[in-house]
Order: structure tokens, then C-alpha cells, then sequence
């Protein structure tokens, strides 16, 4: 698109002139800022003169913004009119898609996390994953709203991309059927045995925290006096649900969040509502992983800050920082990151560096600045994201058990097993037999995986092959209950809550042993 030099000078020159002299001034030299307009320009026109091919000033400029936007931060974007369209249909359409949140880490798009229920979750993406190549074309250097224009279509439709995973020597392709994306906020929920209530949290939405206080009264009528949220792979949402959400559990009028930027309208203090007081005394447990961004580090931040919650996981994603949108001339949008969350404490949530994000944090609070907890003055540490009070990190799918989520090997054999077999009991765990029957299957659809691959990733197949088969059976409910009941992360909560009676034993509880994740 042409845009003609005189129209954008006013209103970029200024922001291209200071970006300039900015990054010469912090090298110990004085630049007058009228000089580098001058110079900006001199090189446009020397360009358009002389480059080898042809350009316009106009599309010089246009880089220049993109280039100069993006190199602020990975959420900083200058978009064009035909991105801005795709920006507003992205965030109030409805659209066929993979289902994952992404962002840019390192110049590379980045799976934040996979949603729940959705192609990309159910041919196993994961947090952490750099897509690297979508229908062949590698993706270096892609802005977040050429991905989403790509990555969407008509449902029904395929897209292939390639990822690279921390602890996977060799890149993974999948081939994803799009789908209409549909979120549950509260998508499962249950009493376990005993006292103990458990349930899905997947997004911060538009009443999201009136169905969680739903989930949970139902749950209470049943029952349960102590509670575990889980909330890993929840990539946030809206800041007032997150508030509302920590509400929940906390007395009125306690700090849950704070946005601070340059300037005074970006400084503000977020304090809990009344939202009634059926939770506020009892325990809770909140799940938490490399997914779990935005809204869900205010809700996990909060909690533990004020020594409410106990925090079980991995250290989450990291994604703290506030953007706003300035429409500009001629359908231009510009968005740039105005403030930062920080929690109670004072911590920063967002993660200015990414290189170590897939390593596990656990062993390097040496390099965080330590703050303390609110009530017990408990040591928690900054350096991006939430660190946990009881550190569970997953396993990694690894390259075998990629491969057969990406060729759908889980799924389909479960839907032919039906077929086959036909009923089977809720409670069924996945037997010899139907390991036996899984590797024929294979060998049928030949999809080659060795003896000794088969027998390594034996515990990773059994829970997936009985998530499938759950999820073809019962439901997606079957299969959220296949999972909970298999998850060794949600059965540590409970045997910690097990022993946890009121807030009292839970700070207790905090005090001796969180810190060393026992």
C-alpha cells in the first residue's frame, strides 16, 4: 500500500526522530533531533533513487514503523489497514482455527498454550513450542497478526506446521484440521474423595468468574470444604475477571494487582471486591505451568502473596505487561505496552528475557530479587512469572509420542476400538490387551514405532490411549475425568490438602514446607 510521504511526516517523523536519538544519545553523544529527521529522510530519498529495485518512500516508511514498533518488545506492533481488519476480526469474530495462544519469543512465534478441547491440544502442542514453519514457509521474523491470518481458515481445512521443542532433537510437523474455536471457562469439575473440590479453569472471559463461584457453591453443596483450581495452559484474559476471580478468596479491599508505566494515567492499584464470603476461609490449591500467563500469574500471584493459596507447578509464562491501542490516520493502528502488572509484594510480572524459559526455574533463585510474602514474610522472587511454592514440572511429550498425537493414532484407534468392542466400564484402565491391540493398529497404519521406543514411552501412551478412549466413550467430560484421575500433579494437591484444614494449617503448612517443595 502507497502512502504518500507528506501526510506521514507529521505524525511519524516525531516518533521515527526520537527513536533515533535515542539510541545515539545512550551511546554518550548529543544529537539534535532535527538533524536526524533530516537524516531519515536524506536516506529515504537516497534509497528510492538509487537502490537496485524499485520502492516507494512510502513503503520505506511503513517498514521503518513495523521495524521500529517491533524491536520495543514482543507485544509492541504497528499495524497496517489490512492487519488492522485482521485485529479486529480476530478479537470479536467468529472463525475456524488450531486453538492455541501464541506469542514472539526470540523473533519466533511461540505456543503460549494449547486451549482445551481443540485441535492444536488434541494433536499435542505444547507451552513453549517455536513454530518454525507454517504450509512450508518458515516463519522468521512473521508479526503475531500475519500468524493468525494464516493459521485461520474455514473449519475443515488443514494447515501444517513445524515446531521446535525443548528436548527434542528433531523438529515436529503436525497437520491440523481447523475447527470452530468454542472455550469453556469452567469446562470440568468434580469432588474427589473426601472433602475436596476440583476444577478446570481455562480463560479469563466475560463472566468467567460467576461460573467458577458456580462450579464451586455446586461443589460445596456436595461436600467439598477445600478446593483445587487448575489453572495450567490458561492463557489469561480480561484484567476484571482476574481481580473478580481473586476476589473469591480473598477479604475485600486487599491488593490483587498494580500497573505502572512513564505515565500517570498507566499507574493504578486493583484491590478485591465483595464477592461474598463462601470461599474466603477455605483452603486452595492453584495449578499452575509454563501456560499459565496473564490473568492467571494476577490470580497465582495474589493468592500466594498474601500466603492464601498454595502454589503447585511450574513457573508460569511470564506475560505481565498492558498494551494499548492508538488508532492512527488512514486505518493505521499503532499498540504499544504502556504499563506492567506487579503483584502485592511488588514483584514484576513479566519476563523481560526469554533465553532460559524452557529451563526448569527451580534452582535459580540466585538470579531473582527476593521480596516477601504479606502474612508469614515468606522470601518469593522476581524475575518473570510466578514461581511455585511446590515445584511439579511435567514431563515433555518427547518425539514418539508427538509423532502419534500428530498422525491422530490416540484418537482414531479409540473411535475403532468402539467400533469393535463395544461397551466399557467409566472406571476401565487401559489393560495389556489394548496396549496389544494399540500396536497392531499401528503396524496396520503403518506408522513405525521400535520395541524399545514402545516400551520407554509405555506410561505416556497408556494415559493418552485412555484419554481417548474416555473422551470417545463418555464424552469430553469422560475424558476430563480419565485425566484428573491420572494426573500426578492434581493428586499431589490433594494429598496436600488432605492433611489442610482451615487458612491456619495451610499457612502452616506454607511456612515449613513449601519452600523446599515438599
Amino acid at each position: 500500500m502507497k502512502i504518500k510521504t507528506s501526510v506521514l511526516k507529521i505524525g511519524v517523523v516525531f516518533v521515527v526522530g526520537i527513536y533515533a536519538a535515542a539510541a545515539i544519545a545512550s551511546q554518550g553523544k548529543k544529537y539534535d533531533t532535527r538533524k536526524m529527521y533530516e537524516l531519515y529522510f536524506r536516506t529515504i530519498d537516497k534509497i528510492t533513487k538509487y537502490y537496485v529495485d524499485s520502492v516507494s518512500e512510502g513503503q520505506l516508511i511503513e517498514k521503518s514503523l513495523e521495524t521500529l514498533v517491533g524491536s520495543l518488545d514482543p507485544f509492541s506492533e504497528f499495524m497496517t489497514p489490512d492487519e488492522s481488519k485482521e485485529f479486529q476480526i480476530h478479537t470479536s469474530g467468529t472463525f475456524g482455527g488450531i486453538g492455541i495462544q501464541i506469542g514472539i519469543r526470540d523473533n519466533w512465534l511461540t505456543v503460549i498454550a494449547p486451549i482445551d478441547g481443540t485441535p492444536a491440544q488434541k494433536v499435542g502442542l505444547m507451552a513453549g513450542d517455536k513454530i518454525i514453519e507454517i504450509n512450508g514457509k518458515s516463519t522468521k521474523g512473521w508479526k503475531l497478526t500475519k500468524a493468525v491470518q494464516v493459521l485461520r481458515g474455514d473449519p475443515g481445512t488443514k494447515v501444517r506446521i513445524k515446531v521446535l521443542r525443548k528436548g527434542v532433537d528433531k523438529p515436529l510437523e503436525f497437520e491440523i484440521t481447523r475447527a470452530i474455536i468454542k472455550i469453556k471457562n469452567v469446562p470440568y469439575y468434580t469432588v474427589m474423595k473426601g472433602d475436596i473440590g476440583y476444577v478446570r479453569f481455562t480463560e479469563f472471559m466475560r463472566n468467567s468468574s460467576i461460573q467458577l463461584r458456580n462450579a464451586l457453591l455446586d461443589m460445596k453443596k456436595k461436600g467439598a470444604k477445600k478446593y483445587i483450581v487448575d489453572i495450567r495452559s490458561n492463557p489469561g484474559g480480561l484484567l476484571n475477571e482476574a481481580i473478580r476471580t481473586a476476589s473469591l478468596f480473598l477479604e475485600s479491599g486487599k491488593v490483587v494487582v498494580s500497573t505502572r508505566g512513564r505515565v500517570p494515567s498507566s499507574i493504578h492499584v486493583d484491590t478485591s471486591i465483595n464477592m461474598g464470603t463462601d470461599f474466603v476461609d477455605a483452603p486452595v490449591v492453584i495449578l499452575v505451568d509454563r501456560g499459565s500467563a496473564s490473568a492467571s500469574e494476577i490470580l497465582s500471584g495474589a493468592l500466594q502473596d498474601w500466603d492464601r493459596g498454595i502454589i503447585i507447578g511450574d513457573t508460569t509464562f511470564g506475560k505481565g505487561s498492558v498494551q494499548r491501542l492508538f488508532p492512527l490516520d488512514y486505518g493505521y493502528i499503532l499498540k504499544i505496552t504502556v504499563a506492567k502488572y506487579y503483584t502485592p509484594s511488588g514483584r514484576c510480572i513479566h519476563r523481560s528475557r526469554w533465553e532460559g524459559f524452557l529451563e526448569s526455574e527451580e534452582n535459580n533463585k540466585d538470579k531473582k530479587l527476593k521480596y516477601y510474602t504479606l502474612v508469614l514474610k515468606r522470601p518469593v522472587y522476581s524475575g518473570g512469572g510466578i514461581s511455585p511454592d511446590v515445584y511439579m514440572v511435567p514431563d515433555t511429550m518427547g518425539s514418539v509420542v508427538s509423532k502419534l498425537l500428530s498422525k491422530s493414532a490416540f484418537f482414531d484407534f479409540a473411535v475403532e476400538y468402539k467400533v469393535k468392542h463395544g461397551k466399557i466400564p467409566e472406571n476401565f484402565e487401559v489393560t495389556p490387551g489394548i496396549l496389544k491391540e494399540f500396536r497392531a493398529y499401528l503396524r496396520r497404519r503403518k506408522i513405525k514405532i521400535k520395541s524399545y521406543e514402545f516400551r520407554e514411552n509405555k506410561e505416556k501412551i497408556k494415559k493418552l490411549l485412555g484419554a481417548n478412549l474416555a473422551e470417545v466413550y463418555f464424552g469430553e467430560k469422560g475424558r476430563y475425568r480419565y485425566l484428573v484421575s491420572h494426573d500426578e500433579v492434581v493428586k499431589k494437591a490433594a494429598r496436600i490438602l488432605s492433611n489442610i484444614n482451615s487458612i491456619k494449617d495451610l499457612r502452616t503448612y506454607l511456612k515449613k514446607h513449601a519452600q523446599n517443595g515438599k
